[in-house]
């Protein structure tokens, strides 16, 4: 199956593999742990992979966490919490958002915990530093773990 990825990304031009694992990056759920992964599989270079995917990851959520800034004035703070929001004010209370910018993502999409961390009052500047940094060890983790992989299998 590896072999059959590489090959068919052998025919695609290099700009659009790079493309892809960065828009792969912005996917939830997939974010920069799976797109670095898939850009190793895909025959990118460890590095590229995990750089691109980062910066996908990173551009995605944080114009999420921009937008969720500008937002967090104009919305009642009296409203009432869904379940998806409780869950993340239970990890900042735990962790904080150095912890669910490090932590968080396993458990939810950094799409979705940072515009929550804004809109439960964190700064912005620091959410963006903590996701940017939680998204950047992720990558290299899961980029290492599928050259591994990759290396092994072949």
């Amino acid at each position: 199956m590896i072999e059959s990825i590489q090959q068919f990304m052998s025919t695609v031009p290099e700009i659009i593999q790079v493309l892809v694992v960065a828009g792969v990056g912005a996917i939830p759920f997939l974010e920069s742990h799976g797109a670095s992964a898939l850009g190793v599989i895909a025959g990118l270079p460890l590095a590229v992979a995990i750089i691109v995917a980062a910066i996908g990851n990173f551009i995605c959520t944080g114009l999420l966490v921009v937008g969720a800034g500008k937002a967090r004035g104009s919305f009642d703070q009296k409203r009432v919490s869904t379940p998806r929001q409780l869950k993340i004010k239970k990890l900042v209370d735990r962790f904080g958002v150095p912890g669910v910018g490090l932590i968080g993502q396993m458990v939810v999409p950094n799409q979705f915990t940072a515009p929550a961390l804004v809109g439960l009052g964190a700064s912005t500047t620091k959410v963006l530093i903590w996701q940017g940094i939680g998204i950047i060890v992720w990558a290299i983790v899961f980029g290492i773990l599928a050259s591994l992989g990759v290396a092994v299998l072949a």
